[in-house]
């Protein structure tokens, strides 16, 4: 079981890092199931409040965020909602640490990446982003609990489906196994059969 996997299953609803580094076109294809990629807001705000999870974005380097493209260049306030407002670098330095932000815009058209990195002459922990746009660029990818997958989860396990329905299944998948039984097949078919006649047992 891989470090993400674990972290899965022990806190769910936080804010995960991938094991390793990848390319842009690599991340939807390495989507965990049920979750979906991070905002920069949502980072940002989690960086406001959470000193574990500063420690943690320190240490994972660059991290993908979900968007694309920033708007603007320059160091920035971070407040709760993780919203940003314009600042100067001398307010930034007295600021508490996880308010601060610095922002690189290039093109405006790459995907933002985000890191964390320490800042001024007290060596407090600011958020660092920028739009770099490198087909060849690596980066961890940040991972949420996805609510609307979650919800269409719950919402397919009240469907309801009349007893019927999966007798007449039941009957059509004995039938298919007398057929079956007098041709050869492979160990994947014996296993589908397994599965099927388990999920017809647990329903009737």
């Amino acid at each position: 079981m891989s470090t993400l996997e674990k972290r899965i299953n022990e806190v769910p609803n936080q804010i995960l890092f991938s094991d390793k580094q990848m390319i842009l076109n690599e991340i939807n294809d390495k989507m965990p199931a049920g979750y979906r990629q991070v905002f920069v807001r949502e980072i940002a705000s989690r960086f406001f409040k959470d000193p574990i999870f500063r420690s943690e974005l320190y240490k994972a380097g660059e991290i993908w965020a979900a968007d694309t493209g920033l708007r603007s260049t320059g160091p920035f306030r971070i407040d709760e909602t993780g919203s940003f407002s314009s600042s100067t670098y001398k307010e930034l330095n007295e600021i508490p640490e996880g308010h601060a932000s610095f922002h690189y815009r290039s093109l405006g058209t790459g995907k933002v990446v985000a890191k964390c990195s320490k800042y001024g002459i007290s060596d407090t922990l600011a958020l660092y982003l920028d739009d770099e746009y490198r087909l060849s660029r690596q980066a961890r990818v940040a991972y949420v609990i996805d609510d609307k997958h979650t919800q269409m989860k719950d919402e397919a396990l009240t469907v309801s489906i009349p007893i019927r329905e999966f007798n007449e299944a039941a009957d059509a998948l004995k039938k298919a196994e007398r057929s079956m039984a007098r041709m050869p097949h492979t160990g994947e078919m014996s296993n589908f059969i397994s599965v099927m006649r388990n999920l017809l047992r647990d329903r009737t």
